[in-house]
């Protein structure tokens, strides 16, 4: 892929009635989660199965959960989407999109996300604010204000992060995606390495 190709923001892209379903079952996840937790239904080595905490990206994060199932379905029902929006672009030249994986995260106040780039499984990555407070997302310097239900689609490449989380809590949703083009020609695998989408992290869930 070309990496003229920078970022596409598109506006409303999914509805309030789907907005909030996905603030609503995330809420009820993290509290179930938690309650598992605490009533010790999860056993320790399976925690990041049901979610996670803590997380190494963002020290302090909320609550976290990679490859959900109702994430999982938006990543796969946005694909064609996205590869319309990108493919507008003169400087897109990667071809047909191939999902990687989703992640959800709920940011609180004091969080920030530092400068960085995306591994080689989010060469097209896009984040959906689903519902809270308002985190604007810098990427190659541009900032940007999203409204629950915008995207905004990068290349993941670029370095991209986000200031002081200055509100109580905050939703966001990302979906990362490949070009076939590249997971040719540099032998990667798709989903992530995982089977088939929808499914976790887990070493007996990759492709051998």
């Amino acid at each position: 892929m070309s990496e003229k190709f920078r970022y596409r923001l598109v506006r409303k892209v999914l509805s309030k009635d789907i907005l909030d379903f996905l603030y609503e079952y995330i809420l009820m996840k993290r509290k179930s989660y938690r309650t598992m937790l605490q009533e010790k239904i999860i056993p320790p080595y399976l925690e990041h199965l049901f979610g996670q905490t803590e997380d190494d990206m963002v020290p302090g994060t909320d609550f976290t959960i990679y490859g959900d199932v109702a994430s999982e379905v938006i990543l796969k029902k946005l694909r064609r989407f996205i590869q319309e929006e990108v493919s507008k672009l003169e400087a897109y030249d990667g071809g047909r999109l191939v999902e990687s994986y989703s992640f959800l995260r709920i940011y609180r106040l004091g969080n920030i996300l530092e400068k960085h780039t995306d591994r080689t499984s989010c060469q097209i990555s896009v984040t959906l604010p689903i519902g809270g407070g308002k985190w604007p997302i810098f990427v190659d310097d541009q900032e940007f204000i999203l409204d629950p239900g915008d995207i905004l689609i990068y290349n993941g490449n670029l370095p991209h992060w986000r200031n002081e989380f200055k509100e109580k809590e905050c939703v966001q949703l990302f979906l990362h995606y490949n070009t076939a083009k590249e997971l040719k020609e540099k032998n990667l695998k798709a989903y992530d390495s995982r089977l088939h989408i929808g499914l976790p992290a887990h070493k007996n869930l990759i492709v051998k």
